[in-house]
């Protein structure tokens, strides 16, 4: 609004150059205004999370606000604020405005007397030697507060940080990060793109990449992972002719081996395509778990 305002002609009325304002802003501040608040107010209806909901509703509700603010306080400041333009703006009442000299074009007096202000004296004065000195040491402090500030920073991404105080759960969420987490945790890892499990190479690399999770800090070991493809390579050891490049991916060993009670466990954790050749590779993703202890601080689990 500000920008649409110093465009327009100083010579108009008031009333004119508001009108002209606001046929310029108003447009795209209520759209975005609209857009904003419609997307936060989706979530409040569809978030599931009490906390994350709520805050939702609130962000909608203070976005509106805004808005009515800016196309009626606000813009009845800058009205005021236009009519005292002539004297300096609307802090002209606690100092008097020295007069120009007749010598100052009309093309000086029609720009804005912030503008004037930036281009007569704040300029000059940030030019001079001993400010950029200090100006150069106040940015050396800051650039390393802020470089500490960010090596420092703490991660905590616990669930208590959305879900409100006043909730029950959260006696719960405290008494699991100090002693469910610090004694075993078992994260799911998901592989988007599964390598063809026919070759050999292919194998190999899903299994070292298993091991190097294995073999991190706060890894338990090999007794916690938990991997569909292990099982399923024992299953097809049972038979004495399966030739892994021509029999690893026949739908009937998969129904086979999903369908026994003790691999029943690894369906959810693997999804198969419908429309694929039969031998052809056919898994679209999987998961698999292993195990971590002592994670009782969330620079752990970041680390980890």
């Amino acid at each position: 609004m500000l920008g649409a305002w110093r465009t327009t002609n100083r010579r108009l009325l008031i009333e004119e150059r508001m009108a002209l304002t606001m046929s310029d802003a108003g447009l795209s501040i209520t759209v975005t205004s609209v857009t904003d608040f419609g997307c936060f107010a989706l979530g409040y209806f569809l978030c599931p999370i009490p906390a994350v909901s709520d805050f939702c509703l609130l962000t909608a509700t203070g976005i509106m606000m805004d808005y009515l603010f800016q196309i009626t306080f606000y813009a009845s400041v800058m009205v005021y604020g236009g009519r005292k333009e002539v004297d300096g703006g609307l802090l002209a009442c606690c100092y008097k405005l020295k007069s120009r000299k007749n010598t100052r074009n009309d093309h000086y007096m029609q720009q804005p007397y912030i503008h004037r202000w930036f281009g007569d004296i704040y300029a000059p004065f940030i030019l001079r030697k001993d400010i950029r000195i200090i100006s150069m040491i106040i940015f050396l402090i800051y650039a390393s507060l802020a470089i500490y500030g960010c090596i420092s920073i703490s991660v905590d991404i616990s669930p208590r940080k959305y879900i409100r105080d006043d909730s029950p759960i959260q006696p719960f969420i405290n008494l699991a990060d100090k002693y469910i987490w610090a004694d075993n945790v078992m994260p799911v890892f998901h592989v988007m793109n599964p390598p063809d499990f026919r070759t050999v190479q292919a194998r190999a690399r899903m299994n070292e990449l298993i091991y190097r999770l294995e073999h991190t800090t706060y890894s338990i070991g090999r007794v916690s992972t938990n991997f569909w493809l292990w099982e399923y390579q024992r299953f097809l050891n049972d038979f004495p002719n399966i030739n892994y490049t021509k029999n690893f991916y026949e739908k009937k060993y998969l129904i086979d081996f999903f369908d026994q009670s003790d691999s029943q466990q690894y369906r959810a954790y693997v999804k198969m395509k419908s429309n694929v050749t039969n031998g052809e590779p056919c898994i679209a993703a999987f998961a698999f778990q292993t195990s971590f202890y002592g994670l009782d601080s969330w620079d752990k689990r970041h680390v980890s």
